[in-house]
């Protein structure tokens, strides 16, 4: 990962969102440096993900339960607080553990974000699958509107 970031140029300012693949490091490592080689830590203090469920279906968006995501490279703290802001609004889920852990649409991201975010203090501000699109963004944008903040979309 270290290499890809090494060999991917910047070639425009500081990213506010990233799109990038999921497809596991060795069919989308590189290309996804690409896309994390523009994100810089500074400011930001809540990383919003947003990624598919490829395995469970949902009728609605869904928060994570878990305090932590574990990566290989460290824990990221999950921003309860924001979790329990979208579930307040009654258009979010809670996911289930069991699903949440079988889930891949955002583990190559995290190694990515812990890494570029180094010693920068931030959480990960939600996870969310089904539904992401339409109806749900105007949902979000209040609580990533007064941050400068990363805002990471996967497409399966």
């Amino acid at each position: 990962m270290s290499g890809w970031l090494e060999q991917a140029n910047a070639c425009t300012g500081a990213a506010r969102a990233v799109i990038a693949p999921h497809a596991g490091f060795s069919y989308s490592g590189p290309t996804a440096a690409w896309a994390y080689k523009h994100v810089s830590p500074t400011g930001i203090r809540r990383v919003f993900v947003l990624g598919p469920s490829h395995h469970h279906s949902m009728s609605r968006c869904a928060v994570s339960s878990c305090a932590t995501y574990e990566t290989p490279f460290g824990g990221i703290p999950v921003d309860r607080a924001t979790s329990a802001a979208l579930l307040e609004t009654g258009a979010f889920d809670v996911m289930d553990l069991s699903v949440e852990e079988a889930e891949h649409s955002i583990e190559m991201h995290l190694p990515y974000i812990l890494h570029v975010m180094g010693a920068t203090s931030f959480e990960l501000a939600h996870r969310t699958n089904r539904g992401a699109g339409a109806g749900r963004s105007g949902l979000l944008s209040p609580l990533w509107r007064p941050l400068i903040g990363a805002y990471t979309r996967r497409r399966s």
